[in-house]
């Protein structure tokens, strides 16, 4: 297995340091009083997000609990409900269905993923048919996520 080439720390710019923790592998900032991390994959060592604060590490937490619960909730089969809501997502916010992962996103994207998923569920009975049913057309690259899509499933 190649060895991964470790994170820049966004505010240092230097390669950050893989450390093991109760929680699995991390990538740590090697400068004193520097709190930007990212954790790792347990197979490959490769990052799976981009290193972040407490703070990014707290709103990418609050946009998991709202998002995972889309597709977690009474359903089995929830690889492909989960593939379903993250098309959903993609196309919400813009981006391709590639760059549409909550571990890549600052506290601002992080927050209108809560935002987009109240707007679905918020007293609408019919959410999870908005879901099952309507066809999710996310930006197949950064240039038709520039010009920007419909807010599917928001109406």
């Amino acid at each position: 297995m190649p060895t991964p080439t470790p994170p820049l720390c966004p505010v240092h710019r230097t390669p950050m340091t893989p450390k093991i923790s109760a929680f699995g592998p991390w990538f740590l900032c090697v400068e004193p009083d520097c709190d930007y991390r990212v954790s790792a994959d347990r197979r490959t060592g490769e990052p799976l997000g981009t290193p972040t604060d407490a703070a990014g590490r707290e709103a990418r937490k609050r946009a998991h609990a709202a998002f995972d619960a889309l597709w977690r909730r009474d359903y089995e089969g929830n690889s492909r409900r989960r593939s379903r809501c993250y098309r959903w997502l993609a196309s919400v916010l813009g981006l391709t269905e590639a760059e549409c992962h909550i571990a890549r996103f600052d506290v601002a994207r992080c927050d209108e993923v809560v935002r987009a998923v109240q707007a679905l569920t918020a007293g609408r009975a019919d959410w999870r048919g908005v879901l099952l049913s309507a066809r999710f057309d996310p930006p197949r690259d950064s240039a038709e996520a520039e010009k920007g899509t419909p807010e599917w499933g928001l109406a």
